[in-house]
């Protein structure tokens, strides 16, 4: 998946976007800090690809 853009959000958020997401078929990945995507230790990344 070509990566467009993330939002990161804290864990107790996950569950009700991710279901939010699947609902409306919007394709996306979570992603946790590393070196390369760097978060708040306590936030995960909801990852969307390129649209082009």
């Amino acid at each position: 998946m070509e990566k467009s853009f993330y939002y990161s959000v804290s864990w107790s958020e996950v569950d009700y976007l991710k279901d939010t997401l699947q609902s409306m078929e919007i394709p996306f990945a979570i992603e946790q800090p590393s070196d390369k995507l760097k978060l708040v230790p306590e936030d995960v990344a909801f990852v969307f690809p390129d649209c082009m």
